[in-house]
């Protein structure tokens, strides 16, 4: 039950900027009183007030509107709160279990004061009744304190009978962590420790960082005309004079679709178990010729950078881009200049056969496996990978000392304070101050996240081999709790 902060097809948080007139606090005692104002007002529908209470800052960014609009709807689920619970304490948050007539929640709260809050949201428990099919395997041993808030942190992840297997990975000024749970198919075995899994969008961050590289090697810029880079004319790339510009092609204001060939009515049917074959079917046979004869067939509705329209088009576009600039294909340019000098092995397009043995299988909510990927470039999403590999990729992106590592978390599109992206990362400032930049992906059979936290020395990756439309919110609660935790040490 998470408020959006913006209709993006992106995972964006509810954390508001640093407020100069409330200091954070730690004391529970205010928290408490802050909790039992928001539920009683909660209770009796009164949830203008409950935004009243809110610090100026997360007013900016949130509007009243739908502020109002995201807790009606929360209790309209849960009823009333007839119960509440300390169930952790972690210095500046605090959680609350709050027990509903209907459904019970967990309340994380931020307080600015005994009056105020900084940030608060709602976070659906598991229905104890509902229990689970199958046990979820651990292998975290449970030994140093990392340990345990990762092990507390994602109880309520492993404990929803729709999750599958779940690798989760902590860097925490430079100390590297890997955590096992679940299975990488429905028998009931611990997942491998170098478990593949498909990483989907996050491999649009990998295509960002290549273009940041070409850009500080002066071989091309962010403002290019991406019709500099390509042959033939496209007198359709523009829209009243405006030009599609590289940076387009990776914060989603391109304009060009989803997808290609552009087939919308596909995802016009309630037989959604079989959507990612009919997806699959459509892009069977689909050449570059064909996609520079789609590309002739776009037309803008808009000038390029103006609006939000998330495309996999664009990502593949600047593929080919970067292709003719190094001359070199897309698979080769991620392994030269990335992978290979970070030794990460196992982040790869194409699987060996040793890797592909140890590919998890994907599968959706019902436990109906799920087909694997198909990429084109494979800019858009065709990367699998480890936890330990994207470890090192993000302790990479820790260093803004590189040139390109800090270009590519410049922000191209939004407000930093607000939500905004950057060379395809996700960038948000929390109320505490600090800069979170992140991307999540979804295929088919598999959800995943990627987060680092530049000041904090902080980063967390999260690879789960089940998809459905909740699957990547539930990450995203997963892993602000685990950076609450961590940062609580």
């Amino acid at each position: 039950m998470r408020l959006f902060l913006a209709a993006l097809a992106l995972s964006v948080q509810c954390f508001a900027a640093p407020d100069s007139h409330a200091a954070a606090v730690g004391d529970l005692k205010a928290h408490a009183r802050v909790k039992d104002e928001i539920v009683a007002k909660y209770n009796d529908g009164d949830y203008k007030a409950i935004y009243a209470l809110a610090t100026e800052r997360l007013k900016k960014e949130v509007s009243e509107k739908r502020f109002v609009g995201w807790l009606a709807d929360s209790r309209a689920a849960t009823g009333k709160i007839v119960d509440s619970s300390l169930v952790a304490d972690l210095a500046q948050v605090k959680y609350f279990n709050l027990t509903g007539e209907k459904k019970s929640v967990r309340l994380e709260l931020s307080a600015a004061s005994e009056a105020q809050y900084h940030d608060f949201d709602l976070t659906d428990l598991p229905d104890p009744a509902a229990g689970r099919s199958r046990r979820m395997l651990s292998g975290n041993p449970n030994l140093s304190a990392i340990d345990r808030h990762v092990h507390a942190a994602v109880q309520a992840f492993v404990n929803d009978p729709r999750n599958v297997g779940l690798a989760v990975g902590v860097l925490r000024q430079g100390e590297r962590r890997i955590y096992r749970y679940g299975s990488g198919d429905l028998q009931a075995r611990l997942l491998p420790a170098d478990t593949l899994f498909e990483i989907a969008s996050i491999t649009k961050t990998f295509a960002g960082t290549l273009l940041a590289m070409a850009v500080t090697e002066n071989k091309l810029a962010l403002d290019d005309d991406v019709r500099r880079h390509l042959d033939g004319s496209y007198p359709n790339l523009e829209f009243q004079g405006q030009p599609i510009r590289l940076k387009h092609l990776l914060n989603h204001s391109s304009g060009l679709p989803n997808l290609f060939p552009d087939k919308p009515e596909i995802f016009q049917t309630d037989d959604f178990d079989s959507l990612p074959q009919k997806i699959i079917d459509s892009q069977k046979g689909y050449t570059r010729e064909r996609f520079f004869d789609d590309l002739r067939k776009v037309e803008l509705r808009a000038a390029p950078g103006s609006r939000h329209r998330y495309s996999n088009v664009a990502a593949d576009l600047l593929a080919i881009v970067l292709e003719r600039v190094y001359r070199q294909s897309f698979d080769e340019l991620v392994r030269s200049r990335l992978t290979a000098p970070l030794g990460m092995r196992d982040t790869v397009l194409r699987l060996s056969e040793d890797q592909r043995a140890r590919l998890a299988s994907g599968y959706n909510e019902k436990g109906r496996k799920m087909p694997n990927n198909v990429a084109f470039t494979g800019a858009a999403g065709g990367l699998h990978s480890t936890a330990a590999d994207l470890l090192a990729y993000l302790q990479f992106h820790l260093d803004e000392g590189n040139a390109a590592v800090a270009l590519s978390h410049q922000p191209t599109f939004g407000n930093l304070d607000e939500h905004a992206i950057g060379l395809n990362w996700q960038l948000k400032r929390t109320w505490q101050g600090h800069r979170k930049i992140w991307q999540t992906g979804g295929s088919f059979g598999f959800s995943s996240l990627a987060s680092c936290y530049p000041e904090l020395g902080i980063a967390v990756v999260l690879l789960a081999n089940e998809s459905d439309p909740g699957t990547q919110q539930r990450l995203s609660e997963l892993e602000r709790d685990i950076v609450h935790r961590l940062l609580s040490i």
